[in-house]
């Protein structure tokens, strides 16, 4: 949600800025409209790019959050891409609060069910649908 509302005031600071442009230099409101949708597009491109998953996994991992670390939502609600850190953080789980909280060994059967999903799913996959437009969403998870 942090970065929804810094993307947004971002948007919002820029909008202000045509705006007072508008205003000083006596431009159209199709100059506004023109400037103001280029500037969504273009923000919308760039946060299409970034792998926020990872990026967020990284950051609640490396122990900078003051508060506890939402386990259950990096393993079941984010994507696949955060695997590989969910699995190279095994032996620091310990060292983390977690909310809820959870045992060290339900995260380690969490993190092997979402493996086993994912490979379960790549197994399913031919070359032509990596997407991920292919699959369904009745597969079994682990909870905890």
């Amino acid at each position: 949600k942090r970065i929804g509302v810094i993307l947004f005031l971002l948007l919002v600071f820029f909008g202000l800025m045509t705006l007072y442009r508008k205003i000083r230099d006596r431009k159209t409101k199709a100059w506004l409209w023109r400037k103001n949708t280029w500037a969504v597009y273009t923000l919308m491109l760039i946060n299409s790019c970034i792998p926020w998953d990872v990026f967020i996994t990284r950051y609640n991992l490396s122990g900078a959050p003051k508060g506890a670390v939402d386990v259950e939502f990096m393993i079941f609600k984010m994507s696949d891409k955060n695997l590989f850190l969910l699995e190279n953080h095994r032996g620091q789980w310990s060292s983390l609060t977690t909310y809820p909280f959870i045992s060290e060994t339900q995260i380690e059967k969490s993190v092997e069910g979402k493996r086993m999903n994912f490979e379960e799913k790549m197994q399913r996959l031919s070359w032509k649908s990596w997407n991920g437009g292919a699959l369904s969403t009745n597969s079994t998870k682990i909870r905890f």
